[in-house]
């Protein structure tokens, strides 16, 4: 990985994306700006990490193969790689979201990962559905909540009948 930044002018940039092509080599090149990530795409990069507000513009339909593109996840905070998803990446660079332990900080690290990719977090959150895990049980999951209370009506009404006592009176319809 090379950072756009490091070297002296875009000229050179392109100079060393130029020669490792020649040697059939990829190249991956982190942008830390939208200029700077359409200059690195311009120039041939095999893939752009992209940090912070950087971004690649879309496909233009030349010819020329368009890079891949990473979002940078380098602190390992919860927060941070939630930004990287929201940005819209699909691919993640990892640069030291271990903060330097690896012991300790390669299953927080998997985890929060895990995490990300799971079908709760991406796809089937109940805010997905105009609810939240704050909302009362009656309005995330409305026919379970009929069926607990039917069940519940049935229960007192055996109850009171197997104890010789009057059904007790139950509002049908309602709430």
């Amino acid at each position: 990985m090379l950072r756009a930044s490091s070297a002296a002018s875009m000229d050179e940039l392109a100079a060393i994306i130029a020669a490792a092509s020649g040697e059939t080599l990829g190249t991956l090149i982190l942008a830390v700006d939208s200029a700077e990530a359409a200059a690195v795409a311009a120039a041939g990069a095999t893939a752009v990490i992209c940090e912070g507000e950087a971004r690649l513009a879309a496909e233009d339909g030349g010819g020329a193969p368009a890079p891949v593109d990473f979002g940078l996840w380098w602190d390992g905070s919860a927060g941070s790689l939630a930004g990287v998803r929201s940005a819209g990446f699909e691919r993640v660079y990892i640069e030291d979201a271990c903060a330097g332990d690896m012991v300790l900080g390669a299953g927080r690290c998997t985890a929060l990962l895990s995490a990300a990719q799971s079908k709760k977090s991406s796809q089937w959150s109940g805010s997905m559905f105009g609810v939240s895990d704050n909302d009362p049980p009656e309005r995330r999951n409305p026919l379970a909540w009929a069926q607990s209370k039917r069940q519940a009506r049935e229960i007192m009404h055996e109850s009171a009948k197997s104890r010789g006592l009057p059904p007790p009176q139950l509002r049908h319809g309602g709430k």
